[in-house]
């Protein structure tokens, strides 16, 4: 199966000390899609807006048809919080640049959920 499809996406995030939070949210919807419609073991081309059927050789016939098909919308949320920052070692650990070596620390929440709205898959044989 074939897909043509748009996303779009926001991402807003903050923080303060060690902490931060970032949220998100991206919409994707496909825009053209092939997959067999009407049984023929080709594949018909489907919009939202319009079908293109093939006839039983293979050959597009009959013009565009007005489609009802929203051909599959979903949306993604995405929540993470984290937190980090070094732990400095006592003061008698100085390297011979005077520079102090550190440790880093970090860790990270991240919740992701998906709703799809809508999806259609082929049911007459076309191979994915």
């Amino acid at each position: 199966m074939v897909r043509q499809s748009l996303s779009d996406g926001d991402t807003v995030g903050g923080g303060a000390l060690i902490f931060n939070y970032n949220t998100g949210t991206t919409d994707s919807s496909s825009l053209i899609q092939l997959m067999d419609l009407n049984g023929d073991k080709f594949a018909d081309v489907v919009s939202e807006l319009a079908t293109q059927y093939t006839g039983p050789r293979g050959g597009y016939y009959g013009g565009l048809v007005t489609s009802p098909f929203a051909l599959g919308d979903s949306t993604t949320d995405v929540d993470t919080i984290s937190a980090g920052g070094s732990i400095l070692p006592s003061s008698a650990t100085k390297t011979k640049g005077g520079s102090e070596p550190s440790l880093g620390v970090s860790i990270a929440y991240n919740n992701s959920e998906t709703k799809q709205q809508t999806s259609y898959i082929d049911m007459n044989g076309m191979p994915a």
